[in-house]
């Protein structure tokens, strides 16, 4: 009937073969270690029948099982309009008018319900920052945001959070979740930012929050700020604690830019470029000089703006050069340079290289330690007043006067 073959080798192999059933004097051999038998089927003469009195799909046959029990069962929410974010303060409703439906997806009228937990993805309970209340509209309900709680996006995974509620007190209870969205950081600081040639401190405090409600005291955790472009003029950099932008370029001068990428801790980033205008420095208060010069008749002034005195009368116009005082051009002397920053030298006009006689007028020469020598823009205001009567007439009368007085001045930037 069977063979087990164990080898390729018959001399090797074990097993008999017994001839197919003949009749009942059929003598088969016996081999006590194994033996695997075969029988034919019986077969029925019967033919055999089913038959339901109802046909369709299993799924149709759930729902109406699902469905035999009212529309007092729930078995889920519609109408959850979840809208969350960190920047919620409490009180606020996240999910407006719910409600609860059966397996047909039709609304009940439940005759009570509760929530029963709120739980994130974390495996936190935070039931507490829930309160669950009765809608606008009859059978429906709000979630809305507890006293005190605040909410705070620090995971760059986020927050999923799933509400477990309970029905007429019927098994089994509804579960739906919502998630909370991260607001983006943002930064107050303004551009552009004016500041004088090779300026340092750009930035001073890089003034950043996150998204969440200040009110909850974490508005200004996890920012991290990365500066992802830049272009001259200005090197632009981070310091403080990456709070700080500096600039290390102590030439710059002109218009510069960079960009700052500011991020939270959620994983959100915002990028903001500053324009940079490096400008030459204001005017020194050395160069205010306080009451002005007065120059008398036949006097003279120069002053000089410099952090030195290295050819101070170079370049002079050729109507100060001095000399014998014949020509109506070459009449002056006393124009003469100081030796040292922050000197007065008054020398007469008439004379050459001596203090003043008395008589004649006085040359005031003047330095100042600094004020143009880094550039930038300077005004003169120079006024004419005649306070002498030129004309033998009345001397109470305006017009016994000079109409206009020639004085002749010369500024040089080197």
């Amino acid at each position: 009937i069977a063979e087990f073959v164990t080898s390729q080798t018959p001399a090797d192999q074990f097993g008999i073969v017994n001839a197919g059933y003949a009749n009942t004097n059929t003598v088969y051999e016996r081999f006590e270690n194994l033996n695997v038998l075969e029988t034919l089927p019986t077969i029925s003469r019967l033919d055999i029948f089913w038959e339901t009195a109802t046909s369709g799909l299993l799924s149709e046959l759930n729902t109406a099982i699902s469905a035999s029990g009212g529309d007092t069962d729930a078995t889920g929410i519609d109408a959850w309009n979840f809208n969350l974010d960190e920047a919620d303060a409490p009180g606020t409703v996240i999910v407006n008018d719910f409600y609860f439906v059966n397996n047909l997806g039709a609304q009940i009228t439940p005759s009570e319900a509760n929530l029963v937990s709120v739980v994130d993805q974390l495996g936190n309970n935070v039931t507490n920052k829930f309160t669950f209340t009765a809608g606008g509209v009859a059978n429906t309900y709000d979630i809305t945001t507890a006293s005190g709680a605040y909410f705070y996006y620090d995971n760059p995974q986020g927050y999923t959070y799933t509400f477990t509620f309970r029905v007429n007190d019927t098994d089994p209870n509804v579960t739906i979740q919502g998630k909370l969205e991260n607001i983006p950081p943002s930064i107050s600081n303004t551009s552009p930012i004016n500041v004088t040639k090779g300026t340092e401190i750009i930035i001073s405090t890089i003034n950043a929050v996150n998204g969440s409600n200040p009110s909850g005291g974490q508005s200004t955790d996890d920012i991290t700020h990365t500066i992802i472009a830049q272009s001259p003029a200005g090197i632009f950099s981070l310091t403080n604690n990456g709070t700080r932008v500096i600039n290390t370029s102590a030439a710059a001068i002109g218009t510069g830019q960079f960009t700052l990428q500011t991020c939270d801790a959620g994983g959100s980033c915002v990028p903001n470029t500053f324009i940079v205008n490096f400008t030459e420095p204001a005017v020194d208060s050395d160069f205010n000089i306080n009451g002005g010069k007065t120059i008398n008749d036949g006097d003279g002034v120069a002053l000089w703006f410099a952090n030195n005195t290295t050819n101070l009368t170079a370049n002079i116009p050729n109507y100060l050069d001095g000399g014998s005082g014949i020509t109506a051009r070459d009449f002056l002397f006393g124009f003469q340079a100081p030796t040292s920053t922050n000197t007065t030298l008054q020398r007469d006009v008439c004379q050459p290289n001596v203090a003043p006689q008395g008589g004649s007028g006085t040359f005031t020469n003047q330095t100042f330690s600094s004020g143009l020598t880094t550039g930038g823009i300077f005004y003169v205001w120079v006024e004419g007043i005649n306070t002498n009567n030129l004309v033998p007439r009345d001397t109470s009368k305006a017009d016994d006067r000079v109409p206009h007085l020639n004085t002749r001045y010369a500024i040089q930037y080197r």
